[in-house]
């Protein structure tokens, strides 16, 4: 998935506190089109492994050019599937067993 992160100080904060520099992330979505839009309207933007090295390349800084990249990128085609409930609780995060499809 395409993503972005930014690590910054937080200006609330005094130089010599430990919390004073923060990384944020985000992933980066598009209207979903494909056959997981009547689960929600927006989908992960997806790159195929063939965008990597072109995204994670630090001297693409335009604006026009990183949008151009964005719009060529091919509409995924996911399958969804439902997953047990227990997903909605935080304590559960890290339990494989939430990927399993419900039967």
């Amino acid at each position: 998935m395409a993503g972005l992160y930014e690590l910054w100080t937080d200006p609330e904060l005094p130089e010599d506190d430990p919390n004073k520099w923060v990384w944020t992330c985000t992933v980066l979505t598009r209207p979903a089109t494909d056959s997981t839009g009547h689960v929600h309207d927006r989908s992960p933007l997806i790159l195929p492994e063939s965008f990597w090295e072109h995204w994670l390349d630090p001297n693409l800084t335009d604006k026009g050019e990183v949008q151009a990249m964005i719009n060529s990128v091919p509409e995924p085609h996911l399958e969804p599937y439902e997953v047990s409930t227990a997903m909605n609780s935080p304590r559960n995060n890290n339990d494989p067993s939430l990927l399993e499809p419900v039967h």
